[in-house]
């Protein structure tokens, strides 16, 4: 049961490179985590994200009959509850001399904000069914800035600083608030640094 709660799907297709007439395959894959490759020319989580959706495998090609590169491409095909995203910092290469493979870290600083934002990493059915919910929550948000706004024009609010909010918020009962779901493809981003 706790598995279903961070269990990510993915719908992944298989396009060859050389042969127009080979047909595309797709697979549905499992995990438990989406997996962010470092590498030197990555600065932003979501670079390295996009990077770990999309690439080249080696796969035997049903027309031409030997083995050939295929794009293949994975976006989210379900979103949990709880994501959980790892940073890959390391990479097998080789030593210049002998040639012996070597497990190298990559020391690099990722920067990424603190809300992660899945939408353009899913699949077009999945945004079509998050969108709703999506609008809604904006409209929420705007409406919460618009509120706020008023509030720091009356002088009840000094700027960004919300001391005495909770006070106000209290005091007005028309103020509506959606029942958590996560159904919009934002997480709030917690965890530990290295």
């Amino acid at each position: 049961m706790l598995l279903v709660v961070v269990w990510v799907e993915t719908k992944s297709t298989y396009k060859c490179e050389e042969c127009p007439d080979e047909p595309v395959t797709t697979e549905i894959e499992t995990s438990y985590q989406v997996s962010c490759f470092i590498a030197q020319d990555v600065k932003y989580m979501y670079t390295a994200m996009r990077k770990g959706m999309e690439g080249t495998v080696k796969k035997k090609s049903a027309v031409l009959g030997r083995d050939v590169n295929f794009k293949k491409t994975s976006p989210l095909s379900r979103l949990p509850g709880y994501l959980t995203v790892q940073f890959v910092r390391f990479s097998v290469g080789k030593v210049p001399d002998s040639g012996e493979p070597v497990a190298r870290k990559i020391l690099k600083d990722v920067k990424y904000t603190m809300k992660l934002d899945m939408y353009e990493f899913c699949t077009t059915e999945l945004q079509q069914k998050l969108s709703p919910m999506r609008t809604k929550f904006k409209e929420q948000e705007e409406k919460k800035m618009a509120q706020k706004a008023k509030l720091i024009a009356e002088g009840k609010l000094l700027g960004p600083k919300l001391a005495g909010a909770a006070a106000i918020a209290k005091k007005d009962e028309n103020v509506e608030y959606e029942p958590f779901q996560f159904e919009d493809g934002a997480y709030e981003m917690a965890g530990e640094e290295e």
